[in-house]
């Protein structure tokens, strides 16, 4: 096997799980950084709650996300498949964050959604590492893969918020809850990709 730069992107490309695993992460980086960047933007905005209140708040939501990575690993250990875990913490974590910005009357039922959603969220990222050994066709690409999908992430931070604060900013906060439900879509697109994808693989291998 060759774990140089050039041969592995050939390898992961052959495959295609690897990219389709890296978009799903992408998505999710674009949401869990929309809706925790812009959340005290839209508190203040929205509620006029000062800086000061919102501080702990925010560092709740962050919170309740690491309550989702704990939460991953036991369903990954009890034997729940990593795609059915991403795909639907996205569809719950991306409806529960379109209400956020839809209106909830108050900034006390708005933080409630946000931990929430966030903390649903949290059950993707450890989903989509454990993806590295399984997918991978062999072992020495796993670190690769990882790295692959780290990048996802860190693309949708830059992405995120900018596009959500630019369309609140033109249409509207709950126009802007839109994009989030097309991060929904667009991950649940991957997922099925991904899984058409594996099952043509399987049966690859099972003729040749």
């Amino acid at each position: 096997h060759q774990y140089g730069f050039a041969a592995t992107i050939r390898t992961f490309a052959e495959d295609g799980r690897p990219f389709l695993v890296a978009g799903t992460f992408f998505l999710y980086g674009n949401l869990y950084f929309a809706v925790t960047g812009l959340l005290p933007v839209f508190l203040i905005e929205q509620y006029g709650l000062s800086t000061a209140a919102i501080a702990p708040l925010t560092a709740a939501v962050i919170f309740c996300n690491g309550g989702g990575n704990l939460a991953a690993g036991y369903l990954l250990r009890r034997g729940f498949a990593f795609d059915r875990i991403i795909a639907w913490a996205f569809v719950a974590a991306v409806a529960a964050s379109a209400l956020i910005f839809v209106g909830l009357g108050g900034a006390r039922p708005v933080m409630i959604v946000a931990c929430i959603a966030m903390g649903i969220a949290g059950l993707v990222p450890p989903s989509v590492m454990s993806s590295a050994p399984t997918i991978a066709r062999d072992l020495g690409h796993v670190g690769a893969m990882i790295g692959l999908f780290m990048q996802g992430s860190t693309f949708g931070q830059f992405t995120g918020p900018p596009i959500m604060a630019l369309i609140a900013e033109r249409a509207g906060w709950s126009v802007a809850a839109l994009f989030i439900a097309a991060l929904g879509v667009g991950a649940v697109g991957f997922i099925t990709l991904l899984r058409r994808r594996g099952r043509v693989l399987q049966a690859e291998r099972a003729a040749g």
